[in-house]
């Protein structure tokens, strides 16, 4: 029997990034959308948050460890990108 990957999703934010806001209501949508996908929205304000070398902007997606995003995907890619990952 072979365990199924649960994709991890990170979106990294910033207080005071205007798209960041956006970025909040992509997290919200996703996580209806798709309650199988591990989503985490870290601040990167929070000092005991690491930040990984990947993320040098605000908002960042990152998907399994690997930038998917750099700023707020259209949810016509979200879905195109998440649908295949977890057929």
């Amino acid at each position: 029997m072979s365990m199924q990957h649960t994709p991890e999703l990170v979106i990294y934010i910033m207080p005071h990034c205007e798209v960041c806001d956006y970025a909040l209501e992509t997290a919200a949508w996703l996580r209806d959308r798709y309650p199988q996908l591990n989503l985490r929205v870290v601040d990167l304000a929070d000092p005991q948050e690491p930040v990984p070398e990947i993320v040098f902007a605000t908002p960042t997606y990152v998907l399994d460890g690997r930038v998917w995003s750099l700023g707020n995907p259209s949810r016509a890619d979200a879905m195109q990108k998440l649908d295949k990952l977890l057929a």
